[in-house]
């Protein structure tokens, strides 16, 4: 009896403990991208964090301008001979300044807490000129959102057009400057010659002088506004930039459209386009604005965001894109107020570390609060049905049985709102269904695949808002059963170690991996069966190809052992020229459906996709020590919603769209007989050729479909050893 007590005191303090673990994240609403008069914005930070604690937000971060200036400069000596148009920034107030302001602003109060970051527009270019009033500085808003970088010499070192001394390009502007120097030193020698060749060395020295300083190889930017558009190589630069320095990184407002505004800085037009593209082209960036004051079509199912996000499940990037509010709030206008475009933080701690830990690790969600209240996810999890194993938003789950998905949708207010819930799974729609809130629902999805995956949650509530999740990730270790049998199955003459191979290794590619290469099958699954006839604009299969002569430039192999192994092409079905699209633009889109470690494999998953009249073709694809590898691509589009409507018309809602712009052209021919003979040689070597008809009479014989140059350098040498020659190409 004497030890009930003790009894009593433990079992209240296991329930105490689980209770607490269950209570280890809390929701804190908060705000994204947040201006104060420090640049844009109408209110001071203080400010700012009363209006934020009078409407329940418990995190704002801050992103104020970096810098708000522009330079034009005339030629040739276009930094010493300039004009400035300059505001209010960050930089302009000094960095030291601004973070103290902040640090003492969360000492005073833990209400709000208040995180630093800024707003940063690294590149312009112009057009136009100041004489003929058009001047023009193109991509001044095409910005990133910087969070979390505390050191006031990390914003005075941002590689920024005109912005002071740096040393980070000394290496790559050295040798311009030395050709100025050695150009000075030569007047100097000239100077203390006799005759008119004095006078010539003063002039030569003084203009070399001024060039010196003109171009000096301290610069904060390798780039100058001068030269065009430089692409996405700036922005890359800032990002590369921030990740040394340990902060995170998110475009903003990448679907805005600046260009006809109007918007001006002093006497200078100021035009940006969208730039919904840089989310490709740009790597090792945090996320994005998926929900701000524009219309976002990049986060529909199927869209942009889930290209991204497959493409990190295929191994192509290293880390996910993160989906945030992107508030851009500067004053209250037409209606929008500081808690319209909300992010909600899951974190363990009102502080900033653990506030970065969960922008980092995708452990928040977007919503936009309307006029009838907003919506507030309660819970999303996924759960291994057989282990029971979980995760939650932002996390990865290896999945051995089927996932089982949960979530809570209820509302900020407690009043009741109809909502739309879409459960999205790799990109499409799995599941729909409307309600009212509190909404609860538990999904399993027994559907066939294989791979790694994710799930996301799009909730549409009317005069509630709406609310986006991030991804939870599952990699599922299935059977290849999700293709048909002919599609992966080994020939009864393969090796037992192809088949044991296959066997224990399907399942997904995993992170971090180079983008030449693979480091597990990948397969996709196909709904049902895909249309009898191709699109136009898909690439030709071997069964589609008319068998005859060729006069490329093919007829010089004359490997005997290619010879030996001559694959014969007789009996397959002719495609007459008609059904061939002509197309003179470049078509660098691909739809990756498989990945797989042998020639034998990817040529029986090859044979099965062309059994079910796809233009599928494979590219060989080496990763070091890794191993070779051989990629499955259908078709060839010129833009991405070309491929993925064509994904939709095939009936392969997982495929990815890749962008492979770059291959390997083996001949230009006539017409459709002269291919026969190269392909059946390039066929015997293991390679898959495709066809471009791009004229009436011009046919592109290709090989290869890479991500990077490096890929068609690698198979261009290949290809000449075995005596082909070939050129690299752009499709």
């Amino acid at each position: 009896m004497k030890f009930r007590p003790v009894v009593k005191f433990l079992f209240l303090l296991i329930v105490c403990s689980s209770q607490l673990n269950a209570a280890e994240y809390v929701q804190l609403p908060g705000v994204v991208h947040v201006h104060s008069r420090a640049s844009s914005g109408l209110y001071s930070i203080e400010e700012l964090v009363t209006l934020a604690k009078g409407m329940g937000l418990e995190v704002l971060v801050m992103t104020d301008q970096d810098q708000v200036a522009v330079e034009y400069g005339i030629f040739p000596l276009r930094n010493l001979i300039k004009k400035r148009v300059e505001r209010n920034s960050v930089l302009k107030l000094g960095p030291e300044k601004y973070l103290t302001l902040i640090t003492q602003i969360n000492q005073r109060q833990r209400d709000v807490l208040v995180v630093p970051g800024v707003q940063s527009a690294p590149f312009y270019y112009w057009s136009g000129s100041p004489i003929g009033e058009n001047l023009t500085a193109h991509d001044y808003r095409k910005e990133l959102l910087l969070v979390g970088m505390m050191a006031a010499d990390d914003y005075r070192n941002l590689p920024l057009l005109n912005r002071g001394f740096s040393t980070r390009y000394i290496k790559e502007l050295l040798p311009q400057w030395m050709v100025f120097l050695l150009s000075f030193l030569m007047g100097i020698y000239l100077i203390f010659q006799s005759g008119y060749l004095k006078p010539a060395g003063v002039i030569i020295a003084l203009f070399s002088l001024a060039l010196l300083v003109n171009h000096h190889p301290f610069q904060s930017s390798r780039f100058d506004a001068y030269h065009g558009d430089r692409g996405n190589a700036p922005y890359q630069d800032l990002i590369d930039y921030v990740n040394e320095r340990g902060g995170l990184i998110f475009w903003a407002h990448p679907e805005s459209n600046y260009s006809k505004s109007g918007t001006t800085l002093g006497p200078i037009r100021l035009m940006t386009t969208s730039y919904a593209d840089s989310l490709f082209e740009t790597k090792s960036y945090t996320g994005f604005s998926a929900i701000d004051g524009d219309s976002i079509t990049l986060t529909e199912p199927g869209k942009k965001w889930d290209q991204l996000l497959n493409e990190y499940c295929s191994g192509y990037r290293r880390h996910p894109v993160w989906g945030i509010a992107g508030a851009n709030f500067q004053g209250e206008a037409e209606g929008v107020k500081l808690d319209t475009f909300q992010t909600v933080f899951i974190t363990k701690s009102k502080s900033t570390p653990h506030i970065l830990d969960a922008l980092a690790k995708g452990r928040v969600y977007a919503k936009q609060k309307e006029k009838g209240g907003g919506l507030k996810l309660d819970s999303f999890s996924v759960e291994d049905a057989d282990s029971g194993a979980t995760a939650e938003m932002g996390a990865e789950l290896n999945v051995s049985s089927y996932p089982v998905i949960k979530f809570r949708v209820a509302s900020d207010n407690n009043v009741e709102h109809a909502v739309k819930v879409l459960l999205i799974k790799g990109g499409s729609v799995r599941h729909q269904l409307e309600g009212k809130t509190p909404l609860e629902f538990v999904y399993s999805d027994k559907t066939s695949w294989a791979s790694k995956s994710y799930y996301r949650l799009e909730v549409q509530g009317g005069s509630a808002g709406k609310l986006l999740s991030n991804p939870i990730f599952v990699d599922r270790k299935a059977a290849l059963g999700a293709l048909p049998e002919s599609a992966w199955k080994p020939k009864e003459s393969e090796s037992d170690k192809a088949v044991i191979m296959e066997k224990e290794t399907a399942g997904s590619i995993g992170p971090g991996q180079k983008q030449e290469g693979d480091a597990a099958p990948l397969v996709f699954k196909i709904d049902k069966a895909p249309p009898v006839n191709p699109p136009a604009g898909a690439s030709l299969s071997d069964k589609q190809i008319e068998t005859g002569s060729v006069k490329g430039d093919l007829s010089q192999s004359s490997d005997a052992e290619s010879e030996k192994r001559a694959i014969a092409a007789k009996g397959t079905p002719k495609l007459a020229d008609a059904q061939l699209k002509i197309t003179g633009d470049s078509v660098p889109f691909s739809l990756q459906v498989a990945s797989l470690p042998s020639f034998e494999l990817a040529q029986n998953a090859l044979q099965g996709f062309q059994q079910m009249n796809l233009p599928a073709y494979h590219v060989k694809v080496s990763l070091g020590d890794k191993g070779t590898w051989w990629r499955l691509y259908i078709g060839y589009y010129g833009a991405r919603e070309e491929a993925m409507a064509a994904r939709e018309t095939y009936h392969l809602p997982e495929a990815m769209v890749q962008k492979t712009p770059y291959a390997n052209l083996v001949g230009v021919y006539n017409s459709m007989k002269e291919i026969s003979r190269a392909r059946q040689q390039l066929g015997a070597m293991e390679y898959s050729p495709y066809v471009i008809r791009k004229s009436a009479d011009s046919y592109h014989l290709y090989v290869g479909a890479f991500v990077t140059l490096k890929g068609a350098k690698d198979l261009q040498r290949e290809l000449k050893k075995n005596g082909i020659a070939s050129e690299i190409a752009k499709r």
